[in-house]
């Protein structure tokens, strides 16, 4: 069960099991929307406890989630970027 309720009607809120939450505004500079310098981006990815080859990115619609794959690569040379384009729309669906 989510904490928040779901504005979209007809999706359920929640969140994937296993999955971990890091909004987008976390990983930019709000003075011109540029990604944090890489060792602040490691330092969030890292308290977050995200630290595999393995991770597939989600969000509301896979829009958020390839900004975060982008941001991961540039700290993770050998991560290959995996969204799951069907987000919590699909997945969230009653």
């Amino acid at each position: 069960m989510g904490l928040e309720p779901e504005p979209r009607p007809g999706i359920k809120s929640g969140s994937i099991e296993g999955s971990k939450s890091m909004p987008l505004s976390e990983i930019v500079n709000v003075e011109d929307n540029t990604f944090l310098d890489k060792e602040k981006l490691k330092d969030l990815f890292n308290s977050s406890k995200i630290s595999s080859n393995k991770i597939v990115m989600s969000c509301g619609s896979s829009v958020s989630a390839a900004s975060l794959a982008l941001a991961y690569s540039l700290i993770n040379d050998d991560y290959i970027p995996k969204i799951y384009i069907g987000s919590w729309t699909e997945f969230g669906k009653k």
